[in-house]
């Protein structure tokens, strides 16, 4: 189709029953608004010629589709192309949450089950790349995590005589936990070094112990980049 004035379609009464939205191959000659909508489709507006500005604002995509989990073989097209014309108005929160949608409805394509579930990792933890909070909470979970580890194999090689003495354990343990988050600050080595020689201050340090230390700093690093990442997204550093 050819439109060859101003063409509207905000705020329309019943955008989330809609199971279609194309305005594929169609070309406007003046401005185009679907702001103020919530669809559940993915509105096409790929192959459009488009002269004026698209407005967007405050169009959004229902958290119910697809409605049977399965995203159509097109969507990665059509949000792409949302996500562009979100870009060109300047408006990166938008083009961000239509990235999301666009990396769910193209995992099915990628090439193997490995890197499918690589991708729902990602999304899980970060949210790919936009939660702060997410990894946030999940560094708090391993940081505890590996406390636990820890102190309880400084237990094993050395019994606590009292109750204090367990807590005490726990704390030390919490410490060098903590200074696996940062093992490239000086202070971080010298408080892991210490922790580390009073959870076994005799017994010879197990092998395992040195193997969870190394897992546990990969993981923090993953997780802090995860971080970064989100508050690059969020602020747009």
């Amino acid at each position: 189709c050819e439109f060859k004035g101003y063409v509207s379609f905000q705020s329309m009464t019943d955008s989330k029953t809609l199971s279609k939205f194309s305005l594929r191959h169609s070309s406007f000659d003046k401005s185009l608004d679907i702001s103020d909508n919530t669809f559940n489709c993915i509105p096409d507006l790929t192959n459009t010629k488009l002269t004026n500005q698209v407005s967007l604002d405050r169009m959004e995509i229902s958290d119910n589709y697809p409605p049977k989990g399965d995203f159509d073989k097109s969507d990665g097209e059509r949000l792409c192309r949302l996500k562009e014309l979100a870009e060109t108005n300047k408006s990166y929160q938008q083009a961000l949450d239509f990235h999301v949608i666009e990396m769910q409805a193209n995992r099915e394509r990628l090439p193997s089950e490995f890197y499918k579930k690589l991708d729902y990792a990602f999304y899980k933890i970060a949210i790919y790349g936009q939660s702060i909070t997410l990894p946030l909470k999940n560094l708090g979970y391993l940081t505890l995590l590996f406390t636990y580890i820890y102190a309880s194999m400084s237990i094993v090689q050395h019994t606590p005589g009292h109750w204090y003495d367990w807590i005490d354990r726990f704390l030390i343990g919490f410490l060098y936990s903590l200074s696996q988050l940062f093992p490239f600050v000086s202070a971080g080595r010298n408080s892991a070094a210490d922790s580390l020689n009073q959870l076994f201050p005799c017994e010879t340090i197990p092998d395992w112990f040195y193997f969870f230390s190394i897992f546990q700093g990969v993981l923090s690093f993953v997780l802090l980049f995860l971080i970064g990442l989100g508050f690059r997204n969020r602020f747009r550093l």
